[in-house]
């Protein structure tokens, strides 16, 4: 699983060199250094990262004490709708053959704009994210979202590029009145265009938002999906009253690896938060446990040196919370792993019984003890 995830960034960071590359070098000559790897890394940053960033924030809630969502999920349809809609007007710019209707081709520009705002207002919503709960790394979301800002400027360049090839081809053949606006403002020079452009999604947008009404969204929707939300760039809603209990230590972040990897086995709860549990989190709490028994004054050192730590491990969580870094502290976890267990199993009768009654409440802890006395 580890192999794979560095294979998946080896990829994104090679697409992401090629697209600076290419698109430099495009400018200068007009030409591709290779097509065939350009369009793949465009799929990689075009379709293939806005559906793996929209598939993890499906399920996700706003929550100042955890993994908080990106988008506002009561308004994440419409940013989804909206990004998947932008989505197919730049491949339809990209690899249609043949030129549409005048109308059409202004609507495919207006998309393509909107594409753009879309991720530059990302990039600010990503800027700022100060929570020290935050499973998403700020830093490496913006850095993945340049290329898609570089691919959309590019893609918007070419097609001013191919509307005043048209036009001079078409020799003015259209000849109704919105067809006609159109043709008008394509031919526009690329400074006078793209201002009256932006002017111009406006209504579209608005007309968007009307039709997603349909669906239970509200007309402000578009807008509401940054503003309310935690920690991010463009949140307005505030956690600084909010007492979050527990802490993140670094069998929790262990914990929160692919799952694939860190085999998380329940949920479990501590200090009244609902936290996600695997066996190495488990065990280390056992082990925690039986120290507090038997060695009531050595466990208190060791808890105390632990919080310290676990208080700078804190400070750096929107890096640790990374998923595949949390995989690699989940590995680098596993020899501490089996020297709690096999010091639990060398001194506790009922190991096993110690290990499962971890994370669990205490009614529940003390209901098992009772049936099984």
């Amino acid at each position: 699983m580890t192999a794979l995830l560095i294979f998946v960034l080896i990829v994104f960071t090679l697409s992401a060199i090629w697209i600076f590359v290419e698109a430099i070098y495009y400018s200068v000559t007009g030409k591709f250094l290779s097509a065939a790897i350009f369009r793949m890394s465009e799929i990689i940053y075009i379709v293939v990262l806005p559906l793996m960033f929209l598939m993890d924030e499906m399920g996700k809630k706003n929550d100042c004490c955890s993994d908080t969502a990106y988008f506002s999920p009561q308004h994440r349809l419409s940013i989804t709708m909206l990004i998947l809609t932008c989505i197919f007007f730049y491949f339809f710019a990209s690899y249609r053959n043949t030129k549409s209707t005048p109308v059409f081709e202004l609507f495919t520009t207006l998309f393509l704009i909107i594409g753009l705002a879309i991720n530059v207002i990302m990039i600010i919503h990503s800027s700022k994210i100060n929570s020290p709960y935050s499973l998403l790394d700020s830093q490496l979301l913006v850095v993945l979202q340049l290329p898609i800002v570089i691919l959309e400027l590019f893609a918007l360049v070419k097609k001013h590029q191919a509307d005043r090839e048209q036009i001079v081809a078409s020799k003015g053949d259209y000849t109704k009145g919105f067809e006609v606006l159109a043709y008008r403002v394509l031919d526009l020079k690329f400074f006078y265009k793209f201002p009256l452009l932006l002017f111009f999604c406006v209504p579209l947008l608005s007309l968007i938002s009307s039709f997603l009404l349909l669906f239970g969204q509200r007309p402000d929707s578009l807008i509401k999906v940054f503003t309310e939300t935690y920690y991010h760039g463009l949140s307005q809603l505030d956690c600084t009253n909010v007492n979050c209990p527990g802490g993140h230590f670094l069998c929790t972040i262990a914990a929160s690896g692919h799952p694939r990897l860190v085999k998380p086995l329940r949920k479990g709860v501590r200090n009244g938060v609902i936290i996600k549990v695997n066996r190495q989190l488990l065990i280390a709490n056992a082990f925690e446990n039986l120290l507090e028994e038997n060695i009531p004054m050595f466990h208190r050192a060791i808890r105390t040196m632990y919080d310290y730590l676990g208080g700078n491990f804190r400070r750096l969580y929107d890096v640790l919370g990374v998923k595949w870094i949390s995989d690699v502290v989940y590995l680098v976890m596993k020899p501490l792993e089996y020297f709690f267990l096999f010091t639990l199993y060398l001194f506790d009768r009922k190991p096993e019984d110690r290990i499962a009654l971890q994370y669990i409440d205490a009614t529940q802890r003390n209901e098992i003890r009772n049936k099984f006395k």
